[in-house]
């Protein structure tokens, strides 16, 4: 893929129309993949993101030397060679509703794949003292906003020490960003290390980078006065049952900043003003037939915003099948 994407000039040919629009509501792997199959059937399509850069947490959420920017702007572009419109700094729901896409813009169908991108915080004192995030402002800051620059207008604070806690792909992914920012860092994780919700293949490459990983240690405080200064746990033990109890003994991580990197969730008001039904976590219900169809009638969903965050992969085979809805559909 490396070695046709540096040697491919072939330009992508754009079908004929076949006189129908569409709507995307965000810009990440889901809503890509939709808008191209689309695209490539003849739909006239636009993509709506809420941010000013196209590509959702493939630009905003992993890291560069994960995913160059450079390969899903190349994506992107490619898809505007399709014909697809990109446009951005605009907020579904806020700046346009979707009533208005169909009602005033013509769009026959829209389709969701805004994702679950609201981070979810630790239940523990101290959690709003300075030196606390979530990873989602940390890798949104340092991959898309590039405040990793001393001369960046609001930089983020480069700290010596840092404690992740989390054990899934997004804490991996600060962790290991933290490290090329010249701090020592930890992973705290409550449960054992065969418990990680990570691929195995992150796990290593951490290791192999010089993350260091404490497992049975379950957070109970921030240590600082309004700054971070450590981080409390209390060891956890694993009962045969699979059971996890506390044992009561207590220690603390040396830390001058701690990220949170324990799940993210679907903003509810974003979801509200969107108009489908969703359950009490925010997650659309969809159908299989036509397949992504939500509650309001010609509205698709598909991605994280659906089957709650998981891969990129899995979210642009979502994207794919609910392109196939769509079309059925129309």
């Amino acid at each position: 893929a490396d070695w046709h994407n540096a040697h491919s000039t072939e330009a992508p040919e754009k079908p004929q129309s076949n006189g129908h629009k569409v709507a995307v509501v965000g810009s990440g792997p889901a809503g890509l993949t939709c808008a191209g199959d689309l695209a490539k059937k003849g739909y006239e399509v636009t993509v709506y993101e809420a941010l000013h850069l196209a590509g959702g947490v493939l630009v905003y959420g992993i890291p560069e030397f994960r995913l160059p920017k450079t390969i899903v702007q190349k994506e992107v572009d490619g898809l505007k060679e399709l014909g697809v419109t990109i446009a951005t700094d605009t907020v579904i729901g806020r700046t346009i509703t979707v009533d208005e896409l169909m009602e005033e813009q013509g769009f026959e169908a829209v389709f969701i794949g805004s994702g679950a991108g609201l981070p979810m915080f630790m239940n523990i004192p101290g959690v709003n003292y300075k030196g606390v995030l979530s990873a989602n402002e940390f890798l949104t800051r340092i991959n898309l906003m590039k405040a990793y620059r001393e001369d960046y207008d609001t930089p983020i604070k480069h700290h010596k020490c840092v404690a992740v806690v989390g054990a899934g792909n997004v804490a991996i992914d600060a962790a290991r960003t933290s490290l090329r920012l010249g701090a020592d860092v930890k992973i705290v994780y409550r449960r054992a290390e065969k418990n990680m919700k990570c691929l195995p293949s992150e796990y290593e490459e951490a290791k192999a980078d010089g993350v260091q990983f404490q497992f049975y240690s379950a957070p109970k405080a921030v240590v600082g006065t309004d700054h971070v200064e450590g981080l409390k746990y209390e060891k956890q033990q694993i009962l045969e049952d699979a059971t996890m109890v506390p044992t009561g003994e207590f220690g603390v991580v040396p830390a001058n900043k701690i990220i949170a990197a324990i799940g993210n969730k679907p903003e509810l008001s974003v979801v509200k003003a969107l108009g489908v039904d969703a359950n009490d976590d925010g997650y659309i219900a969809v159908k299989d037939m036509p397949y992504g169809l939500t509650s309001k009638e010609g509205v698709f969903a598909a991605g994280d915003i659906v089957h709650k965050p998981q891969t990129v992969v899995l979210a642009m085979r979502e994207g794919r099948k609910t392109a196939e809805g769509i079309d059925q559909y129309l």
